[in-house]
Formats: C-alpha cells, structure tokens, sequence
C-alpha cells in the first residue's frame, strides 16, 4: 500500500477548515478551527501507510459529519454573542484561492490602488509579468505597486494611497488663503475628491479636476520664479549678470538632480523588473510523476536497422550528398535512408494469417 500523497492531505485540511467556517455560532466554529488544527498538527509525524489510509477515511467521514451539522445549524437562528457583536470576528481571506488565516498560517495579504487584497501566492501567480487586471474589478495593475496589508479593512488602505496621492498635489496652507472659510472650503473640497475616488463615484471627472488642478499649480509656481528675479533685478544692487548667473546656475544644479533621480528610478525599475521574473510561489503539484518511456515502433516484421547499421552495411552508397544548408540544419543521409527502410517495413506482415483463395473463387 503506498502513502498518500501531500496534496491529498492539504485538500482535505482545506476542505475541513472550510466546512468549519459555515457554522454561525463563533463557539462552534473557533472550536472546530482549533481541534482539526491540531489533530493534523499531532499525526503529522505518521509514517506508516495503513495508518494514513485510516486516518484519511477518519477525516473524510469528519468531513460529511461537518457538512451535515452546518447545514443542521444554519437552519435554526441563534443570538451573537458579545464577543461576535464587539469584533464579528473578521478574518483575511484571500478571493481568488479562498485561503484565509485558518487555513494558512504564514498568509500575506497584498493591496493595490484598486483596494481589492490578494495573498502573496496569488499575486506571484496572476501578475508573473508584471502586470495583469484585477481580479475583482478587472482594473490593470502592476506588481510593482501592491503593498502589505495591514489594517483589517481594505478600504482604509485604498483611503491611505488616495491621500498619500493627494499630499503630494494639494499642499496649500492656510497662510495660501486670505480668509479661514477660504480655507476650509479648499480641505471640503479636497475630501469630496477623496471620497469620490473612495467610493468609485464620478471618477472621470475627479481625476480631470486633480489632473487640472497640478497642471495650474505647476504654472503658477513658475510665474511666481518669473516675478521673484524680476523684483530683484529691479530691487538688487548686486548687478544683473551675477543674479542670472546664479539663477542659471541654480536651474543647472536642479537639472542635474532631476537627471540623477531619473537614473536612480530607471535603474530600480530594471531591478524589480529582473525580479518579478524570479518567482518563487508554491505550484501545487496533484498526481503521479512522469516517467519517459522510449517510443517502441512495431513494424509487425523483420527487425529495423539501427543508423550503425545502415552507415557500415553500404545503404548510403547511392542517396546523394545533402546541401550545406541541410547539413547545418542537423539533417544527414542517414536520416533519410533510416525513414525510407522504416516506410518499406511498416506493416509488412501485418497480416498473419491468410485465408487460402479457393478455385470456385
């Protein structure tokens, strides 16, 4: 009797743990979690394969007793209690291999801009080139930008990257504004456009106006340059030629900064790029190993020559030389003289026995 396979084992884990989770009573089912955990946790070290083959029945009639009691208690209504009111209890899942926390121990949740968390195997999966649409929503993402997940809600991380987003564009003080109404106005404004994006809500026209917004607050920064040269040249007594040399010299020095960021960025990008092509998820592996066997070709005849053979018995004598070309390509004289024989020999005597032909016929 040989042992059961590994994957055997993980699927019917799996399958317990979920059955377990149908229940709607949070005693029963932190209960179930825990004894199906460590009941595999203690007969992890059993080597013996009939030992395994019993305790394998064990669990798949466990199984269809968890399937019945679920079915049996979600028929009838039951009142949370306080530790189900306070915290529901809420647990990672993962919604492309339904894998949650029970489940898998060591489970990473991943998030992108879109909010929709996936585990880290799924993601080494889906976006192997980088990118590929979600899943949830079919938005394109990229792997470079998924983040660890770390408060319990998805929606509080999309919120973080939103406005981590929008520090970045709206960064007006309240000294930018001549009155307080005006200012508060403006950080109104700032959330109606984060919720908008939060909740996917006249998104086009959110992402016009903040595209329109940084266009305008990029101009008018440079006209505020513009006018402060100016006013100093006017103003200064330090002569012209040095102030506009020391402004060509500042615009240099800025140029230069840009030129080495973009460098800098390029050169991490080649280098998460070199990296996502190394994957290092776990591929599920279900059924027996391969095995090559070597093609037998029956000709129902005479044995076939091997290519020793056809080159030392003088076959090759009158088959003409192949080109330069061919020969480059890997093709030979042999080659042709050994499928000519083999067309010859096939099914030669394929046919045993004869019925004799009788005179009457």
């Amino acid at each position: 009797m040989s042992a059961i396979p590994k994957s055997n084992w993980i699927a019917i884990y799996k399958q317990l743990q979920r059955e377990a989770t149908k229940f709607p009573q949070t005693n029963y089912r932190s209960f179930f979690h825990r004894r199906i955990r460590d009941h595999f946790a203690k007969n992890s070290s059993v080597t013996d394969p009939q030992q395994q083959a019993e305790l394998y029945k064990e669990a798949e009639r466990n199984l269809q007793v968890l399937r019945r009691q679920a079915v049996v208690y979600s028929l009838y209504p039951h009142q949370k209690t306080v530790v189900e009111v306070n915290s529901d209890l809420k647990t990672r899942e993962c919604r492309k291999c339904k894998s949650n926390e029970y489940t898998n121990k060591s489970l990473v949740m991943l998030v992108n801009e879109c909010g929709h968390p996936l585990c880290r195997t799924c993601v080494d999966n889906l976006f192997a080139r980088n990118a590929a649409p979600c899943e949830i929503c079919g938005k394109m993402l990229k792997r470079n930008n998924f983040w660890e997940q770390v408060f319990e809600d998805p929606m509080v991380e999309k919120e973080n990257f939103i406005r981590r987003r929008f520090k970045k564009v709206f960064n007006m003080k309240e000294e930018d504004f001549p009155t307080l109404r005006d200012f508060n106005d403006y950080l109104e404004h700032v959330e109606v456009l984060v919720m908008n994006l939060l909740y996917e809500e006249n998104i086009e026209e959110t992402e016009r106006e903040v595209r329109e917004y940084q266009k305008d607050q990029n101009e008018k920064l440079n006209v505020k340059d513009t006018k402060e040269i100016m006013k100093e040249l006017r103003e200064s007594n330090v002569a012209a030629e040095m102030i506009l040399d020391r402004e060509r010299k500042r615009q240099i020095e800025q140029d230069l900064e840009q030129k080495e960021e973009m460098e800098r960025k390029k050169k991490l990008k080649k280098e998460r790029k070199r990296n996502d092509g190394l994957t290092f998820a776990a591929h599920r592996i279900a059924g027996r190993p391969y095995f090559h066997r070597p093609m037998v070709i029956d000709t129902n005849g005479p044995p076939m020559l091997t290519i020793n053979e056809i080159e030392s018995g003088g076959y090759l004598r009158f088959i003409r030389e192949p080109s330069a070309h061919r020969r480059a390509g890997g093709y030979t004289t042999s080659i042709a003289c050994f499928k000519a024989l083999l067309e010859v020999r096939l099914d030669l005597f394929a046919v045993k026995t004869m019925t004799p032909i009788t005179a009457s016929e």
